[in-house]
């Protein structure tokens, strides 16, 4: 096992080989020596510069993003469809951070959902036990 510390992170990397079926195959898997989270955070496309800025200030460094998503929320706000009838339209991003900065991301997805309540922000987290 080799130490790995992108990001501060502090990953131990595992590399494994296997020659099953004749064909080499190589696995790498990351024991996770802090706790992680995976935060995913709905958000109406009219805020996406804001969840930018929120990203950039945290150091939530990586994440996966995606446009165009469809929804309504839970207890109020119209859905966001991409129709005429509700023509506004949601993106989404995921970011896998340390404890640390998942409270600050659910701290700045609060304030943001405080000042633009009608344009509707909403944050998930998740426990990380494994990268691969």
């Amino acid at each position: 096992m080799e130490a790995d510390d992108r990001d501060g992170v502090g990953i131990k990397k595992a590399v494994g080989c296997s020659t099953e079926n004749t064909s080499a195959s190589i696995t790498t898997s990351y024991q996770i020596n802090k706790q992680m989270k995976a935060i995913f955070i709905v958000y109406n496309q009219a805020l996406t510069e804001r969840v930018a800025e929120l990203l950039d200030k945290t150091g939530a460094r990586g994440f996966t993003q995606w446009e165009d998503v469809m929804g309504r929320g839970t207890k109020t706000g119209e859905p966001h469809m991409g129709t005429h009838t509700w023509p506004a339209m949601n993106s989404a991003v995921l970011s896998v951070v340390d404890e640390e900065k998942a409270k600050k991301l659910l701290a700045g997805v609060k304030a943001i959902e405080e000042k633009a309540s009608q344009q509707g922000i909403r944050a998930f987290q998740w426990p990380v036990e494994e990268m691969v």
